[in-house]
């Protein structure tokens, strides 16, 4: 099984598609402040999360995905960066950054003592606003942006250390893999 968490509009086919609220296209609607999840141990081999877990318990959010994630599933998740003005919705309980998982990736930390390691970083990529705009309005974006691009595309941490304030990202996304 896939599962699409708090698919919204954004529909899937071949996947269960949940929210919380009830909509024709949605395949599961439960309220995910409650745990556990509605759903079995080991049961999907890929899980998508797209703009949702700012909104959730980092840690028992984190522990739930494990926990339904079948051995060798991905898990591939969509937040807003730290920088990003819109991080700082209300509702956010989380602010996400380049480092946010590596407490729970093996590959990242192998020095931590973890009693099982949750998963290993497939691949983490900072997202900036001109990716998702119109043609004109992104070749003004993309001019502003192009030396925090540079900078990321070099070394992330460059753009982390001395660009992230001054020319905010738009998402940070993560693909991680259940180990």
């Amino acid at each position: 099984m896939k599962i699409n968490l708090w698919c919204g509009y954004k529909v899937f086919d071949w996947y269960c598609n949940v929210d919380c609220v009830v909509w024709k296209w949605v395949d599961k609607v439960m309220n995910l402040d409650n745990y556990p999840w509605d759903f079995d141990d080991n049961c999907a081999e890929e899980i998508y999360c797209d703009n949702i877990l700012e909104h959730l318990d980092f840690a028992k959010s984190t522990t739930e995905l494990h926990r339904i994630l079948k051995k060798w599933g991905k898990l591939i998740v969509k937040v807003p960066y730290f920088s990003n003005p819109w991080a700082f919705f209300a509702d956010h309980q989380h602010f996400y950054n380049y480092d946010s998982y590596n407490k729970y990736c093996k590959n990242m930390n192998p020095w931590m003592d973890l009693s099982e390691p949750y998963f290993d970083l497939i691949e983490r990529r900072i997202t900036f606003l001109y990716e998702y705009k119109k043609w004109m309005a992104k070749i003004l974006l993309f001019i502003r942006y192009l030396l925090p691009t540079i900078a990321y595309k070099i070394n992330p941490r460059i753009y982390i250390r001395f660009f992230s304030y001054l020319f905010p990202a738009s998402e940070i996304h993560f693909k991680l893999k259940k180990i």
